[in-house]
């Protein structure tokens, strides 16, 4: 089919951290040259998730609205981390998505 497949995955190797800055500026430029035409993303959505209300569960981590939903009062210094990581890669995705060429 002449696709070609290039998978980022954190956990199969540092190189591919998306937080970190460097290697996301090297994303960038080759979203925004047209490199890809393509892309498939998956955040980790555990701090924004709805499970998180569910009885027994883990605490919600976000409210609905500002400021709540870049965390919530009270969080340990573990679950600011959580939600700070979640929301620079959700907004690293949205960032990807923007830069994508579509060709016709």
């Amino acid at each position: 089919m002449g696709i070609e497949v290039h998978a980022v995955d954190l956990l199969r190797d540092q190189s591919h951290d998306l937080s970190d800055v460097y290697i996301w500026e090297d994303v960038v430029g080759s979203l925004a040259s047209g490199y890809y035409h393509m892309v498939l993303m998956s955040p980790p959505c555990s701090t924004f998730s709805v499970a998180r209300e569910a009885p027994g569960g883990p605490p919600p981590l976000r409210g609905c609205l500002p400021p709540d939903i870049n965390g919530l009062q009270g969080l340990s210094a573990q679950q600011c981390e959580q939600v700070r990581m979640g929301t620079l890669l959700a907004v690293r995705t949205a960032e990807a998505l923007s830069l994508i060429h579509i060709s016709e």
